[in-house]
């Protein structure tokens, strides 16, 4: 299955393991199962009586937080007779949180946190590989990434990353962005996690909103729009000081049993 888009060809693939408690505390064995999957994230749900619990493993570590994989595991959970008549479901992960509502078949909000920003007057030197025929009009960091403003869409389409410079800075990834009127198109960048650039993104929004805040015209639709080789969209529905409520798709999910040596 593929979330942030209802085409199996695009968005963000993904792949939700149901595990049950003992299989579920291996973290070495999730970590070498993500490895062979070598998605940009593996989700892994323990199902509670309640809530869920759920670890996201890159190909090459734990991950605090993965929007699409959240969905993802929503999406695989409402395929289980016992969860089809669920239309909210708690994953609770080991820092944060996240509700999901599905709201149809191939449809669900997320609720995603929001992150404070530090604004920088000057861009951090050596960070992209390519001139740029516009500028870089404002930059911020959040709790998680870096984030980048740039003053056309075709230095987004263009821009290359240095990959080791970007590895040796303390932040898990870079957001590079541009806004036209309502939509909002990014870049995402997480050499750090195994994957050089990511499909489609959802933790990424957590620090787009508030960058973009007094930019958009909250009473009217806003979109997120990821330009990568896939692509990915999503829409806000919903926003306050702390909490994203985002729509976004599902393609077809692919049901298998495993068995986990």
């Amino acid at each position: 299955m593929s979330i942030f888009s209802d085409n199996l060809l695009s968005g963000n693939p993904a792949a939700v393991i149901l595990l049950d408690e003992k299989t579920f505390e291996n973290e070495p064995l999730l970590k070498k199962i993500s490895a062979r999957i070598n998605l940009s994230e593996t989700s892994f749900v323990l199902c509670e009586e309640n809530h869920f619990k759920i670890k996201w493993f890159s190909p090459l570590q734990k991950v605090d937080f993965c929007g699409h994989g959240t969905l993802a595991s929503a999406f695989v959970l409402k395929q289980n007779d016992k969860y089809k008549d669920t239309n909210h479901f708690c994953f609770k992960g080991e820092s944060i949180s996240l509700d999901v509502e599905t709201v149809s078949s191939n449809k669900a909000n997320i609720d995603l946190p929001v992150y404070s920003l530090n604004f920088h007057s000057d861009s951090i030197n050596n960070l992209f590989d390519n001139k740029f025929s516009g500028e870089i009009l404002r930059n911020a960091d959040s709790q998680l990434d870096l984030i980048f403003e740039f003053s056309n869409i075709e230095d987004l389409r263009s821009v290359k990353i240095n990959e080791e410079f970007l590895m040796s800075l303390d932040v898990r990834g870079l957001i590079a962005s541009f806004i036209n009127n309502n939509r909002i198109y990014f870049r995402y960048f997480c050499p750090k996690l195994g994957f050089i650039e990511d499909p489609a993104t959802g933790s990424a929004l957590s620090t787009i909103y508030p960058f973009y805040f007094d930019s958009i015209d909250i009473n009217n639709e806003i979109e997120f729009i990821q330009l990568s080789k896939r692509g990915g969209a999503s829409n806000l529905i919903y926003a306050d000081f702390d909490i994203l409520k985002i729509r976004a798709a599902s393609s077809p999910i692919y049901i298998q049993n495993i068995i986990i040596d």
